[in-house]
């Protein structure tokens, strides 16, 4: 006799998500001999934008991986970084739409510009910020 309970497809059931704590609806799906689930929103979400935001650090930063670690390939060719960012806007765009990948990107866009160049002064008001006087900037 089978240990495992078998479940009808489109089976619903609410479940509570191991890692926020929030109830979700879990849908199961069968085809073949396996099954599949829907997961928590909140988490998939966050998981494609820490996907996304990890990317667009890599291509910023013209990164890529060989002998089992991030080497930087140069900073010089603009033409690949651009290829890069525009490979990885198009997937994030269909995984969490135009405006929130637009977020991500501008986000990594200011913390790369931190990191570079310099600090910039952010503003209480969302979307606005500006770069320092050039007396107040690190060298």
């Amino acid at each position: 006799m089978s240990r495992f309970i078998v479940k009808p497809n489109g089976y619903q059931e609410i479940e509570e998500c191991y890692r926020c704590g929030n109830e979700f609806v879990q849908t199961f799906q069968t085809w073949g001999n396996c099954w599949q689930t829907s997961g928590c929103e909140l988490c998939t979400k966050w998981a494609r934008i820490e996907t996304l935001k990890r990317q667009c650090y890599l291509d910023l930063r013209n990164m890529s991986y060989s002998d089992g670690e991030w080497v930087g390939i140069g900073a010089e060719d603009i033409a690949k970084i651009n290829r890069r960012l525009r490979r990885t806007m198009w997937f994030g765009v269909k995984a969490l739409g135009y405006d929130l990948a637009t977020r991500v990107l501008m986000k990594c866009i200011k913390d790369y510009w931190n990191e570079v160049k310099g600090y910039w002064v952010h503003s209480h008001r969302f979307g606005v910020s500006c770069q320092p006087p050039h007396f107040q900037q690190s060298p």
